[in-house]
């Protein structure tokens, strides 16, 4: 994984995760490596891991057992609620931004449109 921006990396690794669960990588009830080999993956320190798994954790959608590892919660009820959530919270960001450039919605939907189209340029 590449990190590119100026946010701490333990929270790209958070995103980076939770892009797994979004595009079905990751399941209910998988278990994670371990944070060693999440570490060397990730090409990280595995404190930054630990870090990611605790926010992780208080999403609800990661319980770590005790001598048997972390894995993703089986309750899919908890993991759609808060996948729509990290998207919805991303989708405000992204609309935030354009609105304070001064972009209307509709040119953002017009721009959508097109990139829907596969007009990426």
């Amino acid at each position: 994984m590449n990190f590119k921006d100026n946010r701490p990396i333990y929270l790209q690794v958070y995103e980076e995760i939770l892009r797994q669960l979004l595009v079905g990588k990751l399941k209910a009830g998988d278990k994670l490596p371990a944070i060693r080999d999440m570490a060397k993956d990730f090409k990280v320190n595995p404190n930054t891991i630990s870090k990611s798994m605790q926010e992780l954790e208080t999403t609800g959608l990661f319980e770590t057992q005790r001598g048997l590892g972390t894995f993703v919660t089986e309750d899919k009820n908890r993991m759609k609620e808060t996948l729509d959530t990290y998207v919805k919270e991303k989708i405000h960001g992204f609309m935030d931004e354009f609105e304070n450039m001064g972009i209307t919605i509709d040119q953002i939907m017009k721009y959508l449109e097109e990139y829907k189209d596969g007009n990426h340029s």
